[in-house]
């Protein structure tokens, strides 16, 4: 460590990375929600979504398009 650094005085390296204008949220046509589930429940929406081979949001939303469906069939 040089001379007269102490450990609070490290400095961190930061990249940032823009995205293609693709991936701004308006352009996907869909709105954004965000929620908060137990570790349990993250647990098995990882295990599930990675044996499916989909993503964590895909899955949400198939489970979210299910459960709504199923609803509006029972009203």
């Amino acid at each position: 460590m040089e001379e007269g650094k102490g450990v609070n005085e490290m400095k961190a390296h930061v990249e940032y990375i823009r995205l293609p204008k693709k991936y701004n949220s308006a352009n996907w046509g869909m709105d954004m929600i965000s929620f908060r589930i137990p570790p349990e429940l993250n647990t098995k929406l990882e295990r599930i979504a990675q044996k499916k081979k989909i993503t964590k949001s895909e899955l949400i939303r198939m489970a979210i398009a299910k459960y709504l469906q199923e609803a509006e069939e029972n009203d």
